[in-house]
């Protein structure tokens, strides 16, 4: 497989065109911090959930003469608050034959800005080669400590939501290129300016700890379809095939071709209008497909992919009941939607103005009855058997050898909901995941992340948030929940017509990823219990889970408001914010939803105890 490319640093304005410099002390807003806007357009990957658990990031620059790799890990999503010896990353970077390992472990769970290997973290280097790792050097290599910084705990300089979320932690790491990484009488280990070199990571971070903090359970985030590490001290995983990278200018690196939860939706038929729902007949008998407002456009947008790359590239289009699923599909588990089976990039079309895989579903003609997939989900969702909201899960395939995929699949399972109380049946599911030996049930434990979302409101929550809340809101909030829906699905859509406010028109013009900045928002992200445990040096092996997708609401509200209620209903508290529930092999439980905006000090709370007692399990 061709490398994939480390881009150079791009030179934003107000930004080196040549560097990255977070190490250094600065009074340039963001500089110091790993949301510096200098690391546009860098090579990234993600794991975990929709908009991702972790990141990493890597660019490329030069710096007094001399060239460096620039290396970033940021944990977005952690139940737990960080465990110093437990959470961290272990790194392997190096030439075809000779690699260096770092250890990398979090030494204080404070908050911490720009903290070096003194107080902030523990670092090992360790010289690896032929699939063994030699012991740890003394002193550890000086250029993994010159420019290595860890941020702990500390607030988003960038999310303008309230409270303001705190980043459980980030670290970043600068690499020289050309010159030996290895200390004096081990292995000579170069990374090449024009060649390709190896670079393979895992962060671990703690899940779950026991009633006396210690932690039981980590989950562990390799480089994408890797093995992941079972000891803590032979950090290394065995069997591992080291992913290839390049900087600019390396024979055959390409950038890869992504493709992310904002870039899939659905459209109108007729408009090119964006749905946040699936619309079907559900009165008719047999149900009508070939009317324009029971039918549904599909579509997907990858970025990265070249014209020429366009004509080899199908995309595979698949459904699953709205909540929690495994992220490789399974025929039990993500249902392929009947001519999405390998669609084909299109060229725009009136109503649709841009390249993009594109079908239609249900297929009108012929026949103009419904087929058997689509005739068995009417009749599910009229019988209240099948969820009328679902998850929709895209992915790509070629036979292109020069297409390198950096995200090959994504899924959106996130939608607007208008909160004064609502609640919402959501399916835990772990169907396609390998039944553990002699046992029944899985466990998983979900994390309810809730942001912007006080229980107590305070003048400064109503004033920060007031353009979301109340400024521009349109008279009817039916059509600003669907605009905001418009917004989940996809990017960068044009204005509706001039009636709708300018709040509306904003939101139409920005992708979730920025709605999620300022918008309160509740999400649960879940975790399967792989059946493997890490061993430590010291103290009982620690429980290996790994994510599975995430499910979650971009909340407005319209009136008075004096504070949010929310409750995960159908799962044992485990920590604050952290649940327990135990899943059948080979199928799924359910779980209600409910959150409450609250308009007055007197009004009802979200009851303790679930009024709805959901069906708590399915066999499949």
């Amino acid at each position: 497989m061709p490398p994939y490319k480390v881009p150079a640093v791009v030179g934003v304005p107000g930004r080196s065109a040549s560097k990255l410099d977070w190490w250094t002390p600065s009074s340039v807003p963001l500089v110091n911090y790993p949301e510096d806007p200098n690391w546009l357009e860098c090579f990234s990957l993600g794991d975990g959930g929709m908009n991702n658990h972790v990141q990493f990031r890597a660019s490329s620059g030069v710096d007094g003469g001399q060239t460096y790799v620039y290396l970033s890990w940021v944990v977005l999503v952690q139940p737990t608050t960080p465990e110093p010896g437990f959470d961290g990353i272990t790194v392997l970077i190096g030439d075809n034959t000779n690699q260096i390992a770092l250890k990398i472990r979090l030494h204080t769970a404070f908050t911490t800005l720009n903290g070096d290997s003194t107080a902030a973290y523990t670092i090992e280097s360790h010289s690896y080669a032929g699939g063994t790792l030699g012991p740890a050097h003394a002193p550890t290599v000086p250029w993994a400590i010159q420019a290595g910084r860890v941020w702990i705990d500390y607030p988003s300089p960038i999310i303008a939501v309230l409270p303001t979320p705190v980043i459980p932690w980030a670290f970043q790491l600068r690499v020289p290129v050309g010159v030996n990484l290895a200390p004096s009488g081990s292995p000579a280990v170069t990374l090449p300016l024009t060649g390709s070199f190896k670079l393979w990571y895992q962060l671990s971070v703690v899940l779950a700890v026991d009633a006396l903090g210690v932690p039981t359970a980590i989950v562990a985030y390799p480089w994408p379809m890797t093995p992941y590490s079972l000891d803590d001290t032979d950090f290394i995983p065995s069997g591992l095939t080291l992913p290839d990278v390049g900087l600019p200018g390396t024979p055959g690196v390409v950038s890869g071709v992504t493709l992310d939860y904002w870039q899939i939706g659905i459209e109108d038929v007729t408009t090119g209008a964006l749905r946040g729902d699936i619309q079907l007949d559900l009165t008719g008998s047999p149900p009508d497909v070939s009317l324009p407002q029971h039918q549904n456009m599909f579509y997907a947008r990858p970025s990265g992919i070249t014209s020429s790359q366009k004509p080899n590239v199908t995309a595979r289009f698949r459904l699953a009941n709205w909540g929690l699923q495994y992220e490789d599909p399974t025929a039990n588990s993500w249902k392929i939607v009947p001519g999405g089976e390998a669609v084909l990039y299109q060229a725009p079309t009136p109503p649709f103005g841009v390249e993009e895989f594109r079908f239609r579903w249900p297929r009108p003609t012929p026949p103009t009855s419904p087929d058997a997939f689509t005739l068995a989900f009417i009749n599910g969702v009229k019988g209240g058997t099948q969820n009328p909201h679902q998850c929709m899960m895209v992915e790509m395939f070629t036979t292109d050898p020069t297409v390198v995929y950096t995200k090959s699949s994504s899924y959106n399972n996130l939608r607007a909901v208008n909160a004064s109380t609502f609640s919402k049946q959501a399916e835990v599911s772990i169907v396609g995941v390998k039944p553990l030996p002699r046992s029944k049930t899985r466990d998983v434990y979900l994390h309810l992340q809730i942001k912007g979302m006080p229980k107590v409101v305070n003048r400064t929550y109503l004033e920060r948030m007031a353009g979301w809340l109340k400024e521009g809101m349109p008279p009817n909030i039916a059509i600003f929940t669907e605009l905001v829906a418009a917004a989940v699905t996809r990017p960068k859509v044009s204005a509706k017509p001039s009636d709708v406010a300018a709040l509306a028109k904003a939101v139409m013009k920005t992708t979730i990823k920025d709605i999620l900045n300022y918008a309160p928002s509740y999400q649960v992200h879940g975790y399967y219990d792989t059946g493997d445990k890490l061993k430590v040096a010291n103290g009982a092996p620690l429980r290996i889970f790994r994510p599975l997708t995430s499910f979650g609401y971009v909340v407005s509200h319209q009136g008075a408001l004096v504070g949010y209620e929310n409750r995960l209903y159908g799962a044992t508290p485990v920590s604050q914010n952290l649940y327990a529930v135990q899943v059948p092999n080979k199928g799924s439980i359910r779980v209600n939803t409910a959150l409450q905006a609250r308009v007055s000090a007197r009004e009802k709370l979200l009851p303790l105890n679930d009024p709805q007692k959901p069906n708590d399990r399915k066999p499949q």
